[in-house]
């Protein structure tokens, strides 16, 4: 067997037939492999691929743990040296149309900032009723 990810820095055409044919059964062809594009199978955990699907990932080096980036002693979530997580940041997050949105407590903070210099521009409009305070309001 080959390690996981052993194929990861190869081009398509680098490629022997037979892993350029598990990497199509997986959802890659060659233009998303050479441009280290996305495929549906990186979302799937291992348990959801069909056979065909996980023998097409073990032709590529992975069993279960390499493929769902599990620790195989400790069932513990392996994390990528690059992966950077900026969820802590999210205080909620709710649905307009289709999408969610989320919003992080300096959205929050910069709303109540900006709502702050607007109440003061009106006040101060209201208490000297300048003109010059109408461009700190807009």
């Amino acid at each position: 067997p080959v390690p996981a990810g052993l194929y990861d820095d190869y081009g398509w055409a680098e490629l022997p037939p037979h892993i350029q044919v598990a990497a199509t059964t997986l959802g890659y062809s060659q233009t998303i492999w050479d441009t280290g594009g996305y495929s549906w199978a990186e979302d799937t955990f291992w348990g959801e691929l069909t056979l065909e699907q996980k023998e097409a990932g073990a032709l590529l080096g992975y069993d279960k743990y390499s493929w769902d980036g599990i620790d195989p002693i400790t069932g513990a979530a392996l994390l990528d040296d690059d992966f950077v997580s900026y969820d802590d940041d999210y205080l909620f997050s709710f649905q307009v149309g289709s999408s969610d949105v989320w919003v992080s407590q300096y959205q929050i903070l910069y709303f109540v900032a900006a709502s702050s210099f607007l109440f003061v521009g009106v006040l101060d409009l209201i208490r000297e009723r300048h003109i010059y305070h109408i461009l700190m309001i807009i």
